[in-house]
């Protein structure tokens, strides 16, 4: 879950500040493209008042008698000239107005699929990753089921070779015991003392044999416990510390994106705050422009 934060997270910062850039580009270009189409349509206004002025210094050179019958003709067209001017501006700023708010509806819906298809790859890297984990930890768990069935085989075997050398030693004990008194029977009395010290140094060395044998078999299992102890504590701690370093390493992984979120959103007041002194200062030379135009329309007019 920690992890799918931090992916929805990362997700949505990239969004905001792919989608901060390329509006700051797209008020960039309409302000350029906006003062680009003013400067040639006061190209074309100035070229038109040059021609406008220069015929009618030639008509009030050549027809003074018609001066005042030309001069409200001249009138007449410079009104009709503003006035088409003024519904062109009209017509061109509904325009703009409609242009802006298809491109945000644009932006809003690529940003949308983008969000989609990111979201699919997501969760596919996902299900691939919950299948290898799956994968591996039935690796580990029959890799011990395997360590541990051949500790038990082991276990199993010392077992079964001590039981069976118990009966060999009763066997062979019951065998000795029918020799010695077949023995004892065929040469009579006299070797009954003989017999007797031969059984007693056989019975000792068989208890030191048998002691020898389950000291081994001892010292054997206390082996074979204390590997299997080593590898159990091993396997404990190593889980331990690999759940430690993942907790560390997700809080370090969220913190570190809460500063670059937050270096991110200082960086966009400040550049919001520098467009905005920008536009108001174009706005106000735009007006200012403007004003002065209509200035000078009034004056020639005059």
């Amino acid at each position: 879950q920690q992890h799918r934060a931090a992916t929805t997270i990362q997700s949505t910062v990239r969004c905001h500040i792919h989608r901060q850039r390329y509006i700051a580009l797209k008020k960039s270009t309409l302000v350029i493209q906006y003062r680009w189409r003013a400067t040639l349509l006061a190209t074309r206004e100035r070229m038109a008042y040059l021609q406008l002025k220069r015929a009618s210094i030639v008509l009030q050179s050549h027809v003074r008698r018609w001066r005042v019958q030309r001069e409200i003709f001249h009138q007449h067209k410079a009104a009709t000239l503003i006035q088409s001017i003024y519904k062109c501006y009209i017509q061109r700023k509904q325009y703009l107005a409609l242009k802006y708010s298809t491109n945000v509806l644009q932006c809003y819906w690529r940003a949308s699929l983008l969000a989609k298809k990111d979201r699919m790859e997501f969760l596919c890297i996902k299900q691939a990753t919950i299948t290898i984990q799956s994968h591996v930890r039935r690796w580990q768990v029959e890799k011990m089921m395997a360590h541990q069935h051949r500790a038990a085989i082991i276990i199993q075997a010392a077992v079964r070779c001590r039981i069976e050398m118990k009966r060999y030693s009763i066997m062979k004990h019951s065998v000795c015991i029918l020799q010695y008194y077949w023995r004892a029977t065929m040469l009579c009395r006299k070797e009954r003392e003989v017999y007797i010290r031969k059984k007693q140094a056989a019975i000792i060395i068989q208890a030191n044999v048998r002691r020898w044998q389950v000291q081994r078999m001892i010292a054997q299992q206390h082996k074979v416990a204390t590997t299997i102890q080593t590898a159990v504590r091993c396997h404990i701690h190593r889980r331990h510390y690999l759940a430690l370093k993942q907790s560390a390493t997700t809080l370090q992984y969220h913190w570190r994106a809460t500063l670059s979120a937050r270096r991110q959103q200082q960086s966009y007041i400040h550049l919001r705050q520098a467009v905005i002194i920008l536009q108001s200062h174009f706005r106000r030379w735009q007006v200012e422009k403007e004003i002065a135009n209509q200035h000078k329309s009034a004056i020639i007019i005059q």
